[in-house]
């Protein structure tokens, strides 16, 4: 039987379907406090929490791990579901995930897209190099940390003693689940190294830029985001639908959701 991924529903609302595809190490459940007061303030709406290859419910996706594998993972939950979505929201790796669907599939159904603090382009977000960029510095420490063990807060010291901020440790250590034995990580490590090696290959700014049919790609910047390099800002230009969350960092759901939720609400 062929894989579909995992995913979890928000609300029973006959209107238009919203997707939410998650950053790497995540899950769809890292958006659940989101989407459920979104669905709060706009019952119409029913959102798909997708769990991406390589996360949470969908680990044992079958190879090859790239973006385009995430797109058709993408159109074959459609089929699954019966309808593909309205509006998919991507947050970080998962707004590239969300522009590569929208390339692969050339917008058959789609009416808007949502880039959240994502850069396009090809390389780490940030301009870094793959290996001191943040990501690339999580993907090392992670590797280093033999699990299982038998307390959260022992990976979040490990993480903090590999250079990783309180923050950052503090978040990965969300995505350890407990089984028999004690805490694992949710996710493949294997599959989101390779992964990663092709999100950083693939450039979607032509995509953001002039996209297929009459789909609406919009890019949100978080203000207080280390992700954008001066020439992704100033590429910002080209883009038809740019909107900036000035107080809000890169987990922009978290830190500005009044905002967020205004900006997503104009959809609807």
């Amino acid at each position: 039987m062929r894989h579909v991924l995992a995913y979890d529903v928000i609300g029973s609302g006959a209107g238009q379907t919203v997707w939410v595809l998650h950053g790497i190490f995540g899950s769809g459940r890292n958006w659940e406090v989101f989407g459920r007061r979104f669905v709060a303030a706009y019952p119409d709406v029913r959102i798909v929490l997708v769990h991406l290859r390589g996360h949470a419910g969908s680990r044992d996706v079958p190879p090859p791990h790239t973006m385009r594998a995430c797109a058709q993972d993408l159109e074959r939950l459609g089929t699954h579901l019966g309808s593909g979505p309205d509006v998919v929201w991507g947050h970080s790796f998962g707004g590239k995930v969300a522009l590569t669907y929208l390339r692969e599939t050339g917008g058959a159904g789609l009416r808007e897209v949502w880039s959240l603090d994502s850069p396009p382009g090809a390389g780490p977000a940030g301009g870094t190099d793959a290996i001191s960029s943040e990501v690339g510095r999580v993907i090392a420490a992670v590797k280093d940390i033999a699990l299982p063990v038998a307390r959260r807060a022992q990976v979040q010291d490990k993480l903090r003693a590999c250079g990783l901020s309180r923050a950052v440790a503090g978040w990965m250590a969300t995505n350890l689940v407990r089984g028999d034995d004690g805490y694992s990580w949710h996710f493949d490590r294997d599959v989101l190294d390779a992964l990663l090696i092709d999100y950083w290959e693939e450039d979607l700014w032509p995509t953001a830029e002039a996209p297929p049919g009459d789909v609406q790609v919009h890019l949100v910047r978080a203000g207080r985001s280390d992700r954008w390099t001066s020439d992704d800002l100033l590429r910002l230009g080209g883009v038809k639908n740019v909107h900036v969350l000035p107080t809000a960092g890169h987990w922009l759901h978290v830190d500005d959701p009044d905002a967020l939720e205004e900006l997503l609400g104009q959809a609807f």
